[in-house]
């Protein structure tokens, strides 16, 4: 109806669907990555839209420590003595 009457319109995809497009693989403008969770071992994470020649962006660091391994070693360092005004 909305062609009809001249109004531009295209079609609404669900997240998965827009994220299974060919044009998203075809551009690496997705990237696997692993994940520091027990319950998923990889996600996709959206990539920079761009590429040059002879690379491109990407993903090279580590993956992240567990948050609740960082949080561990605040409260020891909190039991130790140390405040937060001590570190610095």
């Amino acid at each position: 109806m909305r062609e009809r009457l001249g109004v531009p319109a295209g079609a609404v995809r669900s997240v998965q669907e827009a994220l299974n497009l060919d044009q998203l693989k075809d551009r690496d403008l997705l990237l696997e990555v692993p994940v520091v969770d027990s319950a998923i071992d990889r996600a996709n994470i959206f990539n920079a839209g761009f590429k040059f020649t002879h690379d491109g962006p990407g993903v090279r660091a580590p993956t992240p420590p567990h948050l609740h391994c960082q949080l561990l070693d605040l409260i020891q360092l909190y039991s130790a003595g140390f405040t937060p005004f001590s570190l610095c």
